[in-house]
């Protein structure tokens, strides 16, 4: 919760501190952001430490994150974006008790680097819509515990996404982006045990120009 505080904080001191000077400065450009929200994660395929299949689950967890990207809007009038994107995860934990009365406990964690690509739908107002779709790298770190069993592992996989959302023009300097995110991010192995994981993240996000 630490980090959502800071993050928090963060975000407010920037809208402040821009409100109080943006009037009238043209942007390079190049944006840097924070952002926060809820990811409902689906694990699936998942097997416990034996290596027996368990059921499906579907986790709600909070994620925060750091983006810098460049609008390719002021200079080359093209409705564009470019964005470097990272996101972490809080742990998603579950429990399951086989035939055998025996219960695997298991932690699964989730962060992403992703390069993001985003089409601005103008409207001629304050609101632009958009959507976009990434490719980057997704750390999975899985924990699975049985009778005093346990593995662990980190898995490093290919990850891709889909999303859209919509975008606040504050002024020049500051935009507020509120966005959803399909992310697949592979799969996780530690022994015996496995698990695949795709996430559907909310996120609201201030993004502030140079």
């Amino acid at each position: 919760m630490k980090a959502f505080t800071k993050l928090a904080l963060f975000v407010g001191l920037v809208s402040g501190a821009t409100l109080a000077n943006a009037a009238g400065i043209n942007n390079t450009g190049y944006y840097a952001g924070a952002k926060m929200g809820i990811s409902a994660e689906h694990l699936f395929d998942q097997k416990d430490v034996n290596g027996n299949g368990m059921s499906n689950d579907n986790k709600g967890v909070g994620n925060a994150g750091l983006v810098f990207g460049y609008n390719f809007e002021n200079q080359f009038s093209l409705p564009v974006r470019a964005e470097l994107d990272y996101t972490f995860r809080a742990n998603a934990t579950s429990s399951h008790t086989n035939d055998a009365a025996e219960t695997n406990d298991s932690r699964l964690g989730l962060q992403t680097l992703m390069v993001n690509g985003y089409y601005d739908i103008k409207t001629g107002t304050p609101f632009t819509p958009y959507v976009g779709a990434g490719i980057g790298y997704a750390n999975v770190s899985l924990k699975n515990d049985m009778n005093g069993d346990n593995v662990q592992s980190n898995s490093n996989n290919f990850a891709w996404s889909v999303g859209t959302g919509v975008i606040y023009n504050v002024n020049e300097r500051l935009d507020l982006d509120l966005g959803y995110k399909y992310l697949d991010a592979g799969k996780a192995s530690a022994g015996n045990s496995q698990a695949k994981v795709t996430t559907h993240d909310v996120t609201l996000g201030v993004n502030y120009y140079f």
